[in-house]
Parts: C-alpha cells; structure tokens; sequence
C-alpha cells in the first residue's frame, strides 16, 4: 500500500488504466472528493471553504482571477450570494460569467429542492445537471460516485447530514471496486491478495529495499 503514492500518478500519467483492489480509498479519488464538495456546498450553503471549492471544481473551474472578486465579496455574503450580485459579475472575464451562469442554472433546481426531497436525490440532480459523470475518470469513479450516493443516503436526516465528519470518515473508509481491466490493464492489489491467482507476470515493487525493523529497548530475558 505504501508504494501507491509513486505507482498511481506514474500509471494515470502514462494512461495506464488499471483497478486497485481495495487500495485506493474512495475519498482520495477527485472525483468524489468534488462530489463531498457539492454535498457540502447544498447543505451549508455559508460553508465559504466549500462554496469557492465549487466553483474550482472541473464542472465549473473557475480561474483565480476571477475567483478573487468572488471571494472578497463573500466577506459580507455567501459565496453563491455574490455570484449572483451585478456587482461582482462586472468584475469578472466574460468566460468566468459564463461559467458561473451555467453552474447557477444547473444547481438551482437542486438549491430550490432542498428541505422538500430526500438529500441524495437533490446532490445526484445537481451532479448530473453539472455533467460530473463527464469529470472522472471513467468506470472507477462512475462506480464511486453511486458507493458515494449510497452512503450519503445512510447518513442523510430529513434531508441534511447531521454527522458531517462521520459521514465523510464513512466515505473514507470504502473502496470503488471497479470492473476488471481491459487487455493491456493493470491490476494492483496487496501480495497476499494476488498469491494463487496465477497471473502470468507479476511485479513486486520495493523488493530491494532493507526491511524495517524496529529495534527492541529494554528487552530482559
């Protein structure tokens, strides 16, 4: 498990597509660390942390020139207060007013839901109409996002999250268990996982470094 760290960016890098069986925890993939973004964001709307997050999401990305105004304006009033304010429009690129018109039309019906349906309908609403599917990386994370809806639909109370860090702990804590790869994929696991599946290569990583070995102290016979 320690050797992912090097191994995944190398594999995305080179468009290796792989699956890490039970390796990869689902919170540490973008894509639905962008989906605890919107969930946040449609919750706790004066989540200014969460809010600016959004709007730095693929489905959005904003540049920072434009994210600037927006969040000096928010000092006063929530962050998606003040992409609606004229007054801060006007200081944004004219992709930056484009970006933010559409985020604002597709969250709105999921922003005018809340309170009136279940919490994980309105997310999964605002996440389609923002074309999230579109933003990961493929089967992985489409299989993540609807281990992510599940979740989110066993914490959700009267349409919020009353446990917010339970619930994202919960999230951390499963793994996308994503279909088999395609000729020419890559299936990374523990040694003890892969021992009697009769792969033809196999590569173990790390081999020739000296095993850590903790010193015993005070040791009486």
């Amino acid at each position: 498990r320690g050797h992912l760290d090097a191994i995944l960016p190398a594999l995305r890098r080179a468009r290796i597509p792989y699956t890490a069986v039970e390796l990869e925890p689902l919170a540490e993939r973008l894509a639905t660390r962008d989906l605890l973004t919107l969930t946040r964001a449609l919750t706790q709307p004066a989540d200014m942390l969460a809010a600016l997050a959004l709007l730095r999401a693929p489905w959005c990305a904003l540049c920072l020139a434009d994210l600037l105004p927006i969040a000096e304006a928010a000092r006063l009033t929530s962050v998606l207060g003040a992409i609606a304010a004229p007054d801060v429009l006007a200081q944004l690129s004219a992709d930056g007013k484009a970006r933010l018109a559409r985020l604002r039309s597709a969250l709105a019906p999921a922003l005018d839901a809340r309170g009136r349906m279940p919490l994980t309908e309105c997310v999964r609403a605002g996440w389609m109409a923002l074309e999230g599917p579109a933003c990961g990386e493929g089967d992985l994370d489409l299989d993540g996002a609807n281990r992510y809806f599940a979740a989110l639909a066993a914490h959700e109370r009267g349409g919020d999250v009353p446990d917010w860090a339970g619930f994202v702990d919960a999230a951390g804590k499963i793994f996308a268990v994503p279909s088999i790869p395609a000729v020419g994929g890559v299936q990374l696991m523990t040694l003890h996982r892969a021992k009697g599946l009769e792969f033809d290569t196999v590569i173990l990583p790390g081999l020739a470094r000296p095993p850590q070995v903790t010193p015993l102290k005070n040791f009486y016979l």
